[in-house]
């Protein structure tokens, strides 16, 4: 009877085992079990990344295979104990970071043959240890489960066995949940629901020295991605790459994204690719050609398109790593390929054209059943994503199967705007729908100096705390939305860039940091965070506690000083886009919101304007600028007519503070945003600070009485000047504005400029010209001071580009050029000294700057005879990125409406290369040139008077 037992037993041990053989093959399978539905703690729970995250005691009857033979929801593998011989085995996870409360640890298991012990435990910090005996099935899978009590937020859990020979023990989706959380079953997942990440800067962080952990132990960072959970990587890849880092790597081309995207394909990850099309960030701020491609016609450039589509693919190909989804285009809400793929005015024929080429070469390489995606920013706005692919759709883009949306919480509205668009495109255009870019901070701390984009602003404007739980608790709730999208159209999340650590040398652009590091899914020394967990489905994180914030004090720099912009009248050139959930608009910069802003998608050149309502003494000025603007000019006016530059300030971090010179006062300020890194720009705030009101007359210890702000002064007239005047020169635009410590008694007379001064060969008089002439009193003889020039000049015959200031050097008898800023009419010029200034135009050609008269580098101040400008070089240059948006190093507050991405350029007074106008053409009516016109009319004359007499001559001799 013995013998029978043990035959009878080992024939049911040897079926176990081919079950589980023949389970290894597709398509033989049996009935599976039925799937819990708590939410799992537990990382690598149903182990598809074989023991990732899981420790063991080192026993070679250890395995993961893969099998088809297991419970709902097991996936592919599942933990598999079994040897020849006798064997004891180990598996365990610790988990911290948990609340403390009751909790239900629970798996699925199977098991055949003798065992000493078989069992799943439980155990805390302490000696504290629950175990629940694993029994023997018959021939399919059971689930066993245990209440286990958390003190001090870990637990140790695992599965042991001590087995004799041949005996098998198999373990699936293990999971932990707390009693109580959640309330309801969770929202079924498509099971090619997608947990995706954005690394395309990896190799970037990893070649500038950033390292990975997980528990402690240093590992790569996809396989820690994956070990979680991750099951798809997003790889942007550039045209032309325009940075080259210091190790002189240009990330993101071919090579680097062929690298990538390898190790995607090896760690068993899907692989979406991601065209820019660009050799640089390509978003809703800027969407500039790639360098090779500035010069082609459209035609052209719709074949370089597809080219640079199919070439890209065939090499990924290959290289074994094929992508499984095709992205055409980054963040394309305003076109892409600036200007020719721009939308203008609703039309979207030549964006069509672009987009489909791309289209094509995906289908001519990948076939027909790799799917497309078409992305946009601003997840929450409904009327963009309807107007956009409305359009599209209309001129002809039908072949793509998923609507890709960025979505940041404190950019782009609330999670409810989220669902509502997600739920409604879905349906409208029957896509799917990928949150393709999302991101939130853990930490408010920074890693590398460099201005975060996520701050208590951002965090205050999202709702959730700037913690790893909030971080966790926002992508929890956002994957809600996902699930939740009808008919199972909701596809899944990207994370934009979860391991862009803050390393030296690894910022968004060469020689630049990284705004992005506490916005990562590791720590700032690259441990991996608890809400990494996140990836593993059906994961329910612990409700975040408010972050402890320190009590803001008010800063005592400030006490003693009024606040003179608080709600006053403000204007400016435009305004798109929203921010601390209302629209921008100029008094959202002074009212007492330092979360609402200004902003707009005009770029260089845009400006904004506050009426103090009365002139006042101004001290300090505070801004909190958005990361595209790079640089102001800030002037002052008494009349909102004539401005003076009080000066032009590089934005070196977003939270400015500019103190102003001793005596500065104005009712206006204007800010003109001069240069850019991307065309959204604006601020959130603007504060200018200063005393109560001016001193009343004698207030400063002199006896003078109170003196106008604006002088006004005659041709060939002395008047006496003073500090911080504005000295109009009368009938005319000009003006000078003068230093704050002009010493008294100063004297001015402004002369006409001698009309043999005016001859100068090849220049045209274009505007004002005058004779300056300072007398300082005894023991200032030798005075320099900053003086700021402002000449008008003829805006009916001259463009801004076409002018420039010159002053006569007396020595040489000549005109030599200076370096101004031309704008609305008027050149404005920083001098030290005075003598004779003009504005003029050049007959042909701009000679360069004279060295040592005069000429200098644009901003400079320096020069022989101190001539030199502080203005820059006229004409200017800008162009712009994005913001925003996550693919990106930028902070892009969204708006409605195309985003224009202007550029310009040109030397001071520099000819347009394509203009027909000539010289003559361009003589203004003056009495120079009326002189030199009847002096050539009177020589015609006489010449073809005399030919008329030789001629008659002739004839009479004849």
């Amino acid at each position: 009877m013995v013998s029978k037992v043990r035959s009878y037993r080992r024939s049911i041990h040897f079926m176990f085992i081919i079950l589980l053989l023949f389970g290894s093959f597709p398509g033989i399978g049996f009935a599976k079990a039925t799937a819990a539905s708590e939410q799992p703690l537990v990382r690598n729970h149903s182990f598809e990344n074989d023991l990732d995250s899981w420790e063991t005691n080192g026993s070679s009857a250890i395995t993961t295979p893969e099998s088809a033979w297991l419970p709902e929801n097991g996936g592919k593998k599942l933990l598999n104990y079994w040897a020849e011989g006798a064997y004891i085995a180990d598996t365990y996870q610790i988990i911290t970071g948990l609340e403390n409360g009751e909790y239900t640890l629970s798996a699925w298991v199977a098991a055949d043959g003798s065992f000493q012990e078989k069992y799943m435990y439980a155990k805390d910090a302490g000696s504290n240890e629950v175990t629940v005996e694993i029994p023997a099935t018959s021939g399919g899978w059971t689930r066993i489960e245990t209440a286990v009590a958390v003190e001090n937020g870990q637990v140790s859990i695992g599965f042991y066995a001590d087995a004799h020979a041949g005996a098998w023990l198999g373990v699936d989706v293990v999971m932990l949940v707390k009693n109580g959380d959640p309330s309801s079953p969770p929202v079924p997942e498509r099971e090619d629901f997608i947990y995706g990440v954005d690394i395309s800067t990896l190799t970037k962080v990893e070649d500038y020295g950033g390292k990975f952990y997980d528990q402690g132990v240093e590992k790569d960072a996809i396989d820690i991605l994956t070990s979680y959970g991750s099951n798809y990587a997003r790889l942007k890849i550039w045209k032309d790459p325009v940075d080259v880092y210091a190790n002189g790597k240009a990330y993101n081309d071919l090579q680097d994204t062929i690298n990538k995207a390898v190790r995607i394909k090896e760690a068993d990850m899907k692989f979406l690719l991601n065209f820019h099309y660009s050799g640089f960030w390509a978003d809703p701020g800027r969407q500039d050609k790639p360098a090779s491609w500035t010069d082609l016609s459209f035609e052209e450039l719709v074949q370089a398109v597809y080219d640079h589509t199919e070439d890209t693919i065939e090499v990924l190909k290959a290289e074994g790593a094929a992508p499984d989804m095709v992205q055409v285009g980054n963040e394309i809400t305003p076109g892409m390929l600036f200007p020719d793929g721009r939308i203008d005015n609703n039309d979207f024929s030549k964006l069509a054209e672009l987009l489909n080429a791309g289209i094509r070469a995906v289908r001519d390489t990948l076939g027909d059943d790799v799917p497309i995606m078409l992305h946009l920013d601003r997840g929450g706005n409904n009327s963009l994503y309807r107007w956009w692919f409305d359009g599209i759709i209309s001129a002809g883009v039908t072949d793509f199967q998923i609507i890709g949306a960025s979505y940041y919480p404190y950019w782009h509205g609330t999670l409810a705007d989220l669902e509502s668009n997600l739920n409604d495109i879905s349906q409208r255009y029957q896509r799917d729908v990928i949150v393709v870019e999302t991101a939130y901070g853990f930490t408010l701390d920074d890693a590398d100096g460099h201005q975060n984009i996520f701050t208590e602003y951002e965090e205050d404007v999202a709702g959730y705390p700037a913690t790893v739980e909030g971080q966790a608790k926002f992508l929890y709730d956002l994957l809600e939305v996902v699930r939740n999208v009808p008919d199972n159209r909701g596809l899944g999340f990207f994370y934009w860039e979860p391991a862009w650590l803050g390393v030296e040398g690894a910022g968004w652009r060469a020689g630049e940091g990284n705004a992005w590091e506490n916005q990562a899914m590791f720590d700032l020394d690259g441990h991996a965070l608890e809400s990494l967990n996140i990836f593993t489905p059906g994961h329910v994180p612990p409700e975040p506690e408010p972050r402890e914030r320190e009590e803001k004090e008010e800063d005592p720099t400030l006490e003693g000083l009024t606040l003179h912009s608080l709600n006053k009248p403000a204007t400016a050139s435009s305004s798109a886009g929203s921010g601390g959930g209302k629209s921008n608009a100029p008094e959202n910069a002074v009212e007492d919101n330092d979360h609402t802003s200004w902003g707009t998608d005009e770029g260089a050149g845009a400006w904004w304007k506050v009426d103090l309502e009365e002139k006042l003494p101004l001290e300090r000025m505070l801004f909190h600028f958005w990361d595209g603007v790079k640089q102001v000019k800030i002037e002052l006016s008494d009349d909102d007519e004539v401005y003076t530059t009080l000066d032009t300030y590089d934005v070196l971090s977003p939270k400015t503070d500019l103190t102003l010179p001793e005596g500065t006062a104005a009712r206006y300020v204007r800010v003109t945003i001069t240069e850019v890194s991307s065309n959204w720009v604006g601020f959130m705030y603007f504060k200018a600070y200063g005393s109560e009101k001016l001193p009343e007359p004698g207030e400063d210890g002199e006896d003078h009485e109170e003196r106008p702000q604006t002088i006004t002064v005659n041709l060939g007239e002395t008047v006496e000047v003073y500090a911080n005047a504005i000295v109009s020169i009368n009938g005319t635009r000009s003006t000078v504005t003068l230093p704050a410590d002009l010493p008294e008694g100063t004297l001015l007379t402004v002369n006409g400029v001698n009309p043999s001064r005016l001859d100068a060969s090849k220049l045209l008089s274009a505007g004002d010209a005058f004779e300056f002439v300072f007398t300082y009193p005894a023991g200032a003889e030798n005075y320099s001071g900053d003086f700021t020039l402002a000449l008008a000049y003829n805006t009916d015959t001259y463009s801004a580009d076409k002018v420039n200031i010159y002053y006569f050097d007396e020595s040489n008898e000549e005109w030599l050029l200076c370096q101004g800023t031309a704008a609305n009419g008027v050149i404005t010029l920083g001098v030290s000294h005075f003598s004779t200034y003009g504005v003029f135009a050049e007959l042909s050609g701009q000679p360069e700057p004279e060295a040592g008269n005069g000429g200098s580098e644009p901003g400079s101040n320096s020069g022989n005879n101190n001539h030199s400008g502080t203005g820059g070089t006229n004409g200017g240059s800008g162009d712009g990125t994005g913001a925003g948006s996550g693919d990106s190093d930028s902070t892009q507050e969204s708006g409605d409406g195309e985003v224009e991405n202007g550029t310009s350029s040109g030397e001071n007074g520099g000819e347009d290369p394509t203009a027909t106008e000539t010289a003559e053409e361009q003589l203004p009516d003056t009495a120079t040139s009326m002189y030199n016109l009847l002096l050539t009319g009177f020589m015609l004359l006489t010449i073809g008077i005399t030919v008329i007499y030789v001629n008659k001559r002739r004839s009479i001799t004849a």
